[in-house]
């Protein structure tokens, strides 16, 4: 696994500018920061087409990262493996890391992946059954960061194109209720586009699975963030 690099002070000021309050202003950038092909470049690119979705996976990753401090979660739970970044990512921070996979090959790439990282557990099957089973031993606040879907390339295929609904109804009935829940790919909600769009609820019908519970929802940068209402 490699180590990212540090960026420097006023690319870091940036990212936490994205992260907290969406589209930034325009940045100032050590030009070092900026290596063809580089995340920190496509960061760059990406403001400078106005921030459209999907965003770059360097924000997902600090919004991410960024969300585990602010709520004082040392458990992160990620449905979706895709290629491990993500959950490479969180677990820098030294906090318990669960990644959930469907695709066999996939799974056993990443769990041998994650081998020698004490912090970072791989599982195998449909979110929309592992999940619920993994909650059955979480006793504290985690993160969760709900990206299973089809890929469309060939991997193996859920029952559903989505398991969002069973992923948000499995957090919900867990006893812990001041979880922090972060959706991604917003874009795809509600999109009646194709066979592969057809399990997704609207962002309307997401929502409303909270009802009245005291959680604050908002769509920033193609991601839902549900995260527990302070108090004033």
């Amino acid at each position: 696994m490699t180590t990212a690099v540090e960026p420097s002070p006023e690319l870091a000021a940036l990212i936490a500018w994205i992260v907290a309050k969406g589209p930034p202003p325009a940045p100032v950038i050590d030009s070092a920061d900026l290596a063809p092909g580089s995340d920190h470049a496509e960061l760059v690119a990406w403001i400078a087409a106005d921030c459209p979705a999907p965003p770059p996976h360097l924000v997902k990753m600090e919004t991410l990262k960024y969300y585990a401090r602010a709520y004082g979660c040392r458990l992160f739970v990620e449905t979706g493996a895709g290629i491990g970044a993500t959950t490479s990512a969180l677990a820098t921070l030294g906090i318990e890391c669960h990644t959930i996979e469907l695709d066999t090959p996939r799974f056993h790439t990443i769990k041998a992946m994650f081998a020698n990282t004490p912090n970072v557990a791989v599982h195998h099957g449909d979110s929309a059954v592992v999940l619920p089973q993994l909650l059955g031993r979480i006793t504290q606040r985690a993160l969760f960061w709900l990206d299973a879907h089809y890929s469309w390339d060939g991997l193996e295929r859920a029952e559903k194109e989505t398991p969002i609904i069973e992923e948000i109804r499995s957090i919900l009935d867990h006893p812990v209720k001041d979880h922090v829940i972060l959706v991604d790919d917003m874009r795809l909600f509600g999109n009646p586009q194709g066979e592969y769009y057809k399990d997704y609820p609207t962002v309307e019908q997401l929502a409303s699975m909270f009802g009245n519970r005291p959680v604050d929802i908002e769509i920033i940068h193609d991601m839902m963030r549900i995260t527990p209402r302070r108090e004033i």
